[in-house]
């Protein structure tokens, strides 16, 4: 469902508020990815399709600061397991110049 929304031509026309349904499907196939065996669409492999689902991940966050953070360390974690570390150090020098711990876990 998410490849057909990426596709869609008229998705630039979904209102910010319809868009909230597409974070939670990002965020569900992120866990699918990290937990269990899939088999990836459109005949890409396993790396292709992590690195495209990491990549979606982090634009559907629209920037929202939680969200991003962790669509981020999924990021990281799929470079990580691909080998590609110095990629990965770089996404998590990304999540850490968003989220500063000792300022934004106060709010949590």
């Amino acid at each position: 469902a998410l490849d057909i929304f990426d596709r869609a031509l008229a998705k630039t026309q979904v209102s910010d508020r319809s868009r909230s349904v597409i974070y939670p499907g990002y965020s569900l196939m992120s866990n699918i990815a990290r937990t269990m065996t899939y088999v990836p669409p459109n005949n890409m492999s396993h790396e292709e399709f992590g690195l495209s689902l990491g990549e979606n991940f982090v634009k559907e966050t629209q920037y929202q600061q939680y969200h991003q953070c962790r669509a981020l360390a999924f990021q990281a974690d799929i470079m990580r397991k691909q080998g590609r570390y110095e990629d990965a150090l770089m996404v998590i020098d990304t999540m850490k110049s968003v989220y500063k711990p000792q300022l934004h876990s106060r709010v949590l």
